[in-house]
């Protein structure tokens, strides 16, 4: 979450530390552009109405969250 905040991604699960998990969604100007652009940067995503939702899982490592941050990172335009 605090990689998203310094690309100023607007994340539309919640935020309160009794209610997220590791499925975090973030809102996109085209998700459809952003799920493939992500796609091109090795990060598998889906996307749900006007947001990309990714999900975490017990196998990812700090070096994947850096590999999904780096890759909304050169997408930021499709950011909201």
């Amino acid at each position: 979450l605090d990689g998203l905040d310094e690309l100023g991604a607007t994340v539309v699960t919640p935020r309160g530390a009794g209610e997220r998990g590791p499925l975090v969604c973030v809102a996109a100007t085209d998700a459809e552009a952003l799920v493939s652009a992500l796609r091109d940067a090795g990060v598998v995503t889906s996307s749900r109405d006007s947001s990309v939702r990714v999900s975490l899982h017990l196998y990812n490592v700090e070096e994947d969250v850096d590999r999904i941050l780096a890759g909304l990172s050169g997408s930021r335009a499709l950011l909201v």
